[in-house]
């Protein structure tokens, strides 16, 4: 049997950076530096024209931008990141004749607040939004700080490829929503639940458990993933028609919708009906 490949928290976001980016510009994942041998490990995103119409957090995008990503395991390290921002911004420069200092922008999107490079640019800093800043002062291009904690915003995938690294009880909510958005029907969505499920097994495993997601919504909508969650046996142990009631009754208690039950099962309304009716009387 192949194993399944393990992903680490900078792999997912390029990945997902990818994903939401490459629908509507040139997404670079190992950008070459000055022709070192080595590429660095940040993401270039390179807009031919205006992406305002598909980004809300990131609106100050301009042709050149450059992603470096810091996760909850990997926070900023002011004295040696710092010089990697005038390193990553100046190899755009040199290497790219169409790129300057007016139409490029660098953000660090990191799960924590950065608090060492706040406190050495505290005079310098302008909150743009929630979770978005803008530290003038490192260099004569904009850099920007996206703190993922700290943008709101409703669930899309802008907004998931961020909230993925969230921490804690943000991460804890994103997970919800968005196990409900998949199991909704909601395709646009699937990708993060998929990659959530590689960084956040056990996490999410019990989330479903609380949840009430079971497993006829699984096999219908991500067949791939329940057998990570444990749920496998569990669901195999019960009479089908059983486990199927249970699961609808417990999708109507959290406010699902009987559209919502039907695009997520595939049962029609009148079917879903019985059922509940079935549930009723147990």
């Amino acid at each position: 049997m192949r194993k399944k490949k393990e992903y680490g928290y900078d792999e997912v976001f390029k990945e997902l950076a990818k994903h939401f980016f490459g629908r509507f510009a040139k997404v670079i994942t190992d950008y070459e530096i000055i022709k070192l041998p080595k590429k660095t490990d940040v993401l270039v995103i390179e807009a031919d024209r205006p992406i305002r119409e598909h980004v809300k957090v990131f609106d100050y995008f301009r042709q050149f931008n450059i992603i470096e990503f810091k996760s909850e395991a990997n926070t900023f390290r002011l004295n040696l990141d710092l010089p990697k921002i005038l390193i990553y911004i100046g190899g755009i420069l040199l290497n790219e004749k169409a790129a300057n200092f007016y139409n490029t922008t660098f953000t660090l999107v990191t799960s924590r607040k950065p608090d060492r490079l706040f406190e050495a640019f505290k005079n310098t800093i302008q909150k743009i939004k929630n979770g978005v800043y803008l530290i003038q002062g490192i260099v004569a291009a904009p850099v920007y700080v996206v703190i993922v904690n700290e943008v709101e915003g409703e669930l899309d995938q802008e907004l998931a490829l961020l909230k993925e690294f969230a921490t804690g009880q943000e991460r804890s909510e994103y997970i919800k929503t968005i196990m409900k958005q998949v199991l909704s029907g909601n395709r646009e969505l699937q990708e993060y639940l998929r990659f959530a499920v590689s960084l956040y097994k056990a996490e999410l495993k019990k989330i479903a458990r609380q949840e009430a997601i079971n497993m006829t919504v699984m096999e219908k909508n991500i067949r791939e993933w329940y057998e990570e969650l444990g749920l496998k046996d569990e669901y195999e142990k019960k009479g089908k028609e059983e486990g199927e009631i249970r699961i609808i009754c417990n999708m109507k208690a959290k406010g699902f919708t009987l559209d919502e039950i039907s695009k997520a099962t595939g049962y029609s309304k009148d079917q879903i009906r019985k059922l509940l009716k079935k549930g009723e009387k147990k």
